[in-house]
């Protein structure tokens, strides 16, 4: 008997509830966004569309919808996977990255001065950053007082924080926190997923593509700042992913992002870079590359529904498809608000 035996069942149903292509044709075809709320009203994330729109209105209701729906399928998610504990201790893991996802939330907040509400709203409160522990980091005097009490809530984030909040200090930037976080996170969930069986390798091998995504925004960033000779590249690159964070640092002097996307021509993310870079040649934004690379990532893990259906390869499939409808939601949304054409709004789309 495999340990999720219980949350697959469940998941098959949550499955079919997922949109699939020709819902979102028809999301992309209504006159407006009032017609794609209309639309989304009827399905199932009317019950949390309907909290939402009595805190906010329009799409920003909608949107506070989608954030509650997500937190609420996490938290069941977690509740679903209990009956095993072996099963509960990998969806902890797979779900950890909110975790992040929460303490970034908190810091950009201190740092725009936001109110303890304010924060809590752009909070998604699953895994070990509940409500309460959200409101307790939220109401705290200033930043520091924040890392104080991480020392009590997750030791290993706030060793990180600790050395960022100097550099903070000096230039008020929150790069090097958000860097340090996101290398605390990788490091336990690399280590966390390094047995040698079919879950851990699944897990393990959708970490280090997200390592690898990462990575690879950073490189492109970096060919367009004017780095001093004396920098440290290595310091910006978080270890663990399938490309060597020494090998990409070798790439970070170069500016030319045609001539950096040649040099990865041998990974596998070279005709994502391609099609991505058509794309920032139309639009001059890295972000049209950024998409691309999650499009080629998202793929790669929703397809884990064709693997071992008694390992957690269906767990994994379903956070990745429903995290990325709730995106391409929010996209259509935002695309409807400012009159996109929606052509161009199914291009910021990734449909699986």
């Amino acid at each position: 008997m495999s340990s999720f035996d219980y949350a697959n069942a469940r998941l098959k149903s949550w499955k079919a509830d997922l949109f699939d292509s020709a819902f979102f044709d028809r999301l992309l075809a209504a006159k407006d966004g009032e017609a794609v709320i209309a639309m989304l009203s009827r399905t199932e994330y009317k019950q949390d569309i309907e909290k939402g729109v009595i805190k906010y209105a329009g799409v920003s209701g909608v949107e506070e919808g989608l954030k509650q729906n997500l937190a609420n399928t996490l938290q069941k998610l977690l509740k679903i996977s209990s009956e095993s504990e072996k099963a509960n201790k990998m969806v902890k893991l797979i779900i950890s990255k909110w975790d992040i996802y929460n303490l970034k939330t908190v810091l950009r907040g201190y740092h725009a001065k936001a109110t303890e509400d304010e924060i809590f709203e752009q909070s998604i409160p699953v895994g070990l950053f509940d409500e309460a522990a959200i409101r307790t980091l939220a109401k705290q005097p200033n930043m520091k007082a924040v890392i104080g009490q991480l020392i009590v809530l997750s030791p290993q984030y706030a060793l990180s924080l600790i050395t960022g909040y100097k550099q903070y200090e000096k230039s008020n930037n929150l790069s090097n926190l958000e860097l340090g976080l996101d290398k605390a996170y990788f490091n336990v969930a690399i280590k966390d997923s390094s047995k040698n069986n079919e879950n851990d390798i699944m897990i393990n091998g959708v970490i280090k593509r997200e390592i690898d995504i990462i990575n690879l925004m950073t490189l492109l960033r970096l060919t367009q700042e004017a780095l001093p000779e004396n920098t440290n590249i290595d310091d910006y690159f978080i270890e663990g992913g399938n490309l060597q964070a020494n090998k990409l640092a070798e790439h970070a002097r170069k500016k030319d992002i045609k001539d950096l996307i040649e040099s990865l021509k041998r990974t596998q993310y070279y005709d994502a870079l391609k099609t991505g870079y058509r794309r920032y040649q139309k639009t001059n934004f890295l972000s049209s590359i950024e998409r691309v690379l999650e499009d080629y990532s998202v793929h790669k893990t929703v397809a884990l529904f064709r693997a071992d259906p008694l390992s957690i390869a269906t767990v994994i499939a379903y956070v990745w498809a429903k995290i990325n409808e709730i995106i391409n939601i929010r996209i259509i949304l935002r695309g409807k608000e400012v009159e996109m054409p929606s052509e161009q709004i199914k291009e910021a789309l990734v449909i699986v």
